[in-house]
């Protein structure tokens, strides 16, 4: 639930500009993987993502320090990056951006409901709802209306 006191609706607002971004994110990534090839496009892509992030470091002046209390599973993060960046180049040239987008929100939402249910990674236990039923009906409805369009 969003309550004002807390700044979720900041928070909400900042969820939805970060899908707004994978969006451009994902037609800027796959036309370079055209470009370059699937593998060289990604490459670039995180080799640029590397010096913009040190570039942010250096200019925000912040120290960057490991934390060896930091579990195993912490670090996956830069791996399934990469692996996302391969996924939705390939997806991007047969599928066009709507589809891929909502293929990746079926495999986001559906991940994120087991790692909500089980407490996956560290993240607090949320129990399914069978409400949600209702949005996964309406996401395959969705994205088999965009299939067959």
């Amino acid at each position: 639930m969003l309550t004002e006191e807390r700044g979720d609706w900041m928070l909400a607002f900042l969820a939805v500009l970060g899908g707004a971004l994978i969006s451009i994110t994902v037609v800027q990534n796959g036309n370079l993987a055209l470009y370059l090839g699937n593998i060289r496009g990604t490459v670039l892509v995180h080799g640029v993502g590397l010096l913009t992030i040190v570039l942010v470091l250096l200019l925000s002046r912040t120290r960057f320090q490991w934390n060896r209390k930091t579990p195993w599973y912490g670090y996956l993060g830069g791996v399934l990056g990469v692996l996302t960046v391969l996924g939705s180049n390939a997806s991007f040239a047969a599928l066009g951006v709507s589809v891929s987008l909502a293929l990746m929100l079926l495999g986001q939402a559906l991940m994120g409901v087991a790692v909500d249910q089980f407490g996956l990674f560290g993240a607090q236990k949320r129990p399914f709802q069978p409400a949600h039923l209702i949005s996964f009906g309406l996401l395959f409805g969705g994205i088999l209306v965009m299939l067959l369009s």
